[in-house]
């Protein structure tokens, strides 16, 4: 489990237009994400469909927040492609990647008929993972631990900070791995 925040390569004075790009893979905490984003008003919908999945990034605020899991609808997005789009368009690409605990986010990703099975779960994040790697270079990301953000102010603190917002005052977290573990482990 990650225990900080990896802060990346931050948010540009000179830059007017910041797009956060939140990755992640399915059930790990992506839309709780983008729902902190969006409190804190930055443009965009934390619902699962979101404005700009048409991929027009055109004419859109100065601040937005775009999400997509991996995979997304069964889909496996080009992430390069969408940072491409973001970044014609005038915007500063701040990705960020959330991660969380292996086996709650399996049982999530079954419950909510994402996967069939435990294993299937099990590739679709190592897949996931090593897209998002290779699709982020040479970007350094914001890397949060949903376990550690759900949890410690300090860290959504950190991560207010590491981004530069304000964090939402209005929102409550709770940790949804604990009904995916069993007692007294």
């Amino acid at each position: 489990m990650c225990s900080h925040i990896q802060a990346g390569s931050g948010i540009s004075k000179e830059k007017e237009k910041v797009a956060y790009f939140v990755v992640h893979p399915e059930s790990s905490g992506g839309r709780m994400m983008t729902e902190v984003l969006v409190r804190a008003g930055v443009w965009g919908q934390h619902t699962h469909r979101q404005e700009m999945d048409d991929m027009n990034f055109k004419d859109r605020p100065d601040r937005i927040v775009f999400r997509r899991s991996l995979p997304h609808s069964r889909i496996w997005p080009n992430l390069k492609a969408i940072i491409d789009g973001l970044i014609k368009e005038g915007y500063e690409v701040v990705p960020i990647v959330i991660i969380r605990e292996k086996y709650p986010c399996a049982r999530s990703q079954i419950q909510r008929s994402h996967v069939g099975s435990i294993e299937e779960a099990y590739d679709h994040m190592n897949h996931a993972a090593g897209l998002i790697l290779w699709s982020l270079y040479p970007y350094t990301p914001v890397v949060i631990s949903y376990e550690r953000f759900v949890t410690s102010l300090d860290y959504r603190r950190q991560f207010g900070k590491a981004v530069g917002i304000d964090l939402p005052k209005d929102m409550v977290f709770f940790n949804a791995n604990t009904k995916y573990c069993k007692s007294g482990s």
